[in-house]
């Protein structure tokens, strides 16, 4: 494909877990691995825990509550004290945390691709509905400081986290999850670009591609990423089964993605693919 039959854009917006690297695959090791210290101490059962931990997670809208274990407290008679519950609990966080971020790797191509762009003088966002302090320990871990300009999740409330040098903003207020357009649209406005200048990339067709399409924004279906998480046969189910989405939910999405919207631009293999669709530019806007 000729450089004149490309788009030319200034600015590229990415969705960051399983678009950018394997979210699942690290997220599944870390609290697998702090289950089974968890039930190997205490004498539950996965089968016993699985329905508990569904509540907590459905409490605070995210599977990645950092207090998960020390709220589990309808097994504290389980236990011979609540101090054996609790010593037990900040083994499990501790072992969780120190896993999290541990092995991490990008997808191929990625940081080469991110480097590429950047050269060009385009712009790098991230949007995620992650929480900060996740998105940030693994920005790092994976080595993409520096490549990315700034990162957009929601309002972090009481989070604390070290933004190890990479700027975030927040969406304050109401956060309207994705495939709500909103968002995507403050953050091109307080780039101060035009709609035409971006690009948005995603995993997932239901919620990116669909998104950018009602932005009015160029969208590209980061296929390899979506494929990976589907072909999960340990992974995928066990997220399922402890999500904070509804049932309804879930079936929704399932319904959903039988008549998902038809990506503009779909990169089947590698994130690199993007180069066969766009040229980037340099912008010097970036925040207002």
């Amino acid at each position: 494909m000729e450089v004149m039959n490309k788009k030319r854009k200034k600015v590229f917006i990415t969705d960051f877990d399983n678009t950018l690297y394997d979210w699942l695959d690290g997220w599944y090791k870390a609290i697998d691995k702090a289950l089974v210290l968890f039930e190997t101490k205490s004498g539950l059962t996965r089968d016993e825990l699985v329905p508990e931990i569904r509540k907590i997670h459905t409490k605070y809208g995210t599977t990645e509550y950092e207090n998960l274990f020390h709220e589990l407290t309808c097994f504290i008679p389980r236990f011979k004290s609540a101090d054996e519950f609790y010593a037990i609990c900040d083994e499990a966080k501790k072992i969780r945390n120190e896993s999290k971020f541990v092995n991490l790797q990008s997808y191929p191509s990625v940081k080469e691709t991110l480097i590429k762009i950047k050269k060009a003088g385009a712009k790098v966002v991230v949007f995620t509905e992650s929480e900060a302090s996740s998105t940030c320990g693994r920005i790092n871990a994976l080595g993409f400081n520096g490549l990315i300009d700034v990162v957009y999740s929601a309002d972090p409330k009481n989070e604390i986290f070290d933004a190890c040098g990479t700027p975030y903003r927040f969406f304050e207020g109401v956060f309207h999850p994705k495939p709500c357009p909103e968002n995507l649209l403050k953050i091109i406005d307080e780039i101060g670009v035009n709609k035409e200048d971006c690009v948005y990339c995603g995993d997932n067709m239901f919620k990116d591609v669909a998104m950018a399409k009602s932005a009015g924004v160029d969208d590209i279906f980061a296929k390899y990423g979506s494929d990976i998480f589907r072909q999960k046969k340990i992974e995928r189910p066990f997220l399922d089964s402890i999500t904070f989405w509804s049932d309804e939910m879930l079936k929704k999405e399932f319904l959903l993605y039988q008549n998902a919207p038809t990506p503009s631009y779909t990169l089947n293999n590698s994130f690199d693919e993007i180069f066969n669709y766009f040229v980037f530019d340099e912008v010097k806007s970036l925040v207002k």
